[in-house]
């Protein structure tokens, strides 16, 4: 990492939300519109349009994010003020990551450029929204990604989630490069839930190819996956009716205590 003691300047990584401006917070918005430099995978950069006139833009494929993240770092210690953009919110998967491990690695030493991280609306919530109130109650966020997590450990996890009858949100279900482990994340899921279990799958959750399918933990496997598709199963409190699909804020247990 370079050393970021050497002028002024500012990074903010910012969560974009799901899609474009209208899915932004104003804090998001005013970060990236205040830069000289924005940097990001280009398909967050293609949602911002609006917001890039003038500036310089750097961007960088997938799987780059620790790239992007040094990238960053020193043109904020360079003087620039830098946005770096992050699908959803950056905390969650995101490029805040990155960034706070080099942060770590360099020490207690203060920096000479301010760091914040921006909060966004995340593919839960935001795939939530269009279902009704499936996440209510407690729930569990996992991706079934393996490139930063061996499948051991996501397999663990999955069970220990089931076990604690939580909603389960789902991102990253299966790749070109992992077509297999949706239906390695059904064997487990189908020792804990019964066949009915409502399930509901989102993909592109407020862009212009959205869609919404609702299913069953039975025929899970009857449909199509991708890095964009977001699924959420039910717990045993969850119900689904025409477009709605609600985990009640009051637990049914309540009744018989």
């Amino acid at each position: 990492m370079p050393d970021p003691r050497s002028s002024r300047g500012s990074l903010a990584v910012v969560g974009i939300g799901p899609a474009g401006l209208l899915d932004m917070t104003q804090r998001a918005h005013q970060a990236i519109l205040h830069s000289d430099v924005v940097i990001g995978y280009q398909a967050f950069l293609d949602r911002v349009p609006e917001l890039l006139s003038g500036k310089e833009i750097i961007s960088s494929s997938m799987g780059d994010e620790r790239e992007r993240a040094l990238i960053s770092l020193e043109r904020a210690a360079g003087g620039s003020r830098v946005a770096l953009l992050s699908g959803g919110d950056p905390g969650i998967y995101g490029m805040a990551s990155p960034i706070v491990e080099e942060l770590i690695a360099y020490g207690d030493e203060p920096l000479a450029f301010d760091v914040t991280i921006i909060p966004g609306v995340t593919a839960s919530t935001a795939s939530g929204s269009l279902l009704g109130s499936p996440l209510a109650q407690d729930h569990g966020v996992i991706s079934l990604s393996d490139r930063f997590v061996p499948w051991s450990v996501i397999s663990q996890r999955l069970h220990a989630l089931m076990v604690a009858d939580l909603v389960v949100v789902i991102y990253e279900p299966s790749s070109r490069h992992r077509p297999e482990n949706m239906k390695k994340a059904h064997a487990v899921i189908q020792e804990h839930r019964g066949p009915e279990t409502p399930v509901a799958i989102v993909k592109d959750a407020y862009r212009e190819t959205q869609s919404v399918i609702f299913t069953s933990v039975g025929r899970l496997l009857d449909h199509q996956y991708d890095m964009r598709t977001t699924v959420i199963i039910g717990s045993s409190e969850t119900v689904q009716s025409g477009r709605w699909m609600s985990t009640p804020r009051f637990h049914s247990k309540l009744k018989e205590e």
